[in-house]
């Protein structure tokens, strides 16, 4: 816990950025923590030294198997969107893969109806899951840990996803997230234009018509800047859908929660330390490899 502290004590909050009914406030740190050694999966698959592939032939939903050729540590962050092979999945918790290593993942499906191969393998998609169904999942998923899996409700983030097409309006022959993506998506620019990853930000708390949607912290600028345009385009999304809402609650008091809350280590899947906690109005979980925190999550309940 006291490396988390550490983390903390060291944000400064930064004044918002508004794009209609988002807002999302900077967060700097003035640590120099590098996370160098980490390499982040989307570089690991566009230069040929990651595959994420189902687990057999004949596939099981809620394992892919990462292989790592690369003599770095891959991260790959909870929430990520694989799309290809069988079906589109979504990983389940933040995982670092060792270096020239095999490792199964936890994984949800969001793909419904099919089962079916696209692709030999995965590659890395726009877009996370949504800070609803982000935050849903999460808390699934602390309650499997509890019994020693990482599984989420699949049956629930099916429904989530089914439901949230109805109130949007969007059709998919296969109920993939990724439709409704495609459909309500902004164009990329401009999000871009709205919201600019400054020096020295590595993370970020954003709200959703003034209610707390999420939080993601990293180790580096440059590693929030390669999240940020995928996470926010999750917020917008969940902006413009009317059966969606985030309690109110303030900066200050997200932070003194995540302090104050019991935070419990559970047996991870790869390499570092995997602790969860789940407080009054906000739940999460941080990741500690090596001896630095390369993410944390911080989401609302509900």
């Amino acid at each position: 816990m006291k490396i988390l502290n550490e983390l903390l004590d060291s944000i400064t909050v930064g004044e918002p950025q508004v794009f209609e009914t988002v807002q999302v406030f900077p967060l700097f740190s003035t640590r120099s923590e590098s996370a160098a050694t980490l390499l982040q999966l989307d570089e690991a698959l566009e230069n040929g030294l990651a595959e994420i592939t189902e687990v057999s032939d004949a596939g099981n939903v809620p394992h892919l198997t990462v292989i790592n050729k690369s003599p770095r540590d891959i991260i790959i962050y909870d929430g990520q969107q694989l799309i290809g092979a069988k079906q589109n999945r979504i990983v389940n918790i933040t995982v670092v893969v060792a270096a020239n290593s095999t490792l199964p993942i936890p994984v949800s499906c969001v793909e419904q109806g099919r089962w079916r191969y696209t692709s030999p393998g995965f590659a890395s998609s726009d877009d996370f899951s949504y800070p609803s169904l982000r935050r849903s999942t999460h808390s699934d998923v602390t309650r499997s840990k509890e019994r020693g899996s990482s599984d989420s409700d699949q049956s629930k983030v099916w429904r989530n996803i089914s439901e949230k097409m109805g109130r949007m309006d969007v059709f998919s022959d296969t109920g993939a997230m990724s439709a409704i993506y495609e459909s309500q998506a902004p164009d990329p620019e401009v999000l871009n234009l709205a919201f600019n990853v400054a020096e020295n930000q590595i993370g970020y708390m954003a709200f959703i018509k003034g209610g707390f949607a999420g939080s993601d912290l990293f180790t580096s600028a440059a590693v929030c800047r390669g999240k940020m345009e995928k996470l926010l385009r999750g917020y917008y999304l969940d902006s413009r859908d009317h059966g969606v809402t985030f309690d109110k609650v303030e900066i200050g008091e997200i932070l003194r929660e995540v302090r104050a809350a019991e935070h419990r280590e559970f047996d991870t899947v790869g390499k570092g330390r995997e602790r969860r906690f789940d407080a009054p109005r906000v739940q999460g979980s941080w990741k500690e490899v090596d001896g630095f925190i390369p993410h944390v999550t911080i989401l609302p309940k509900g």
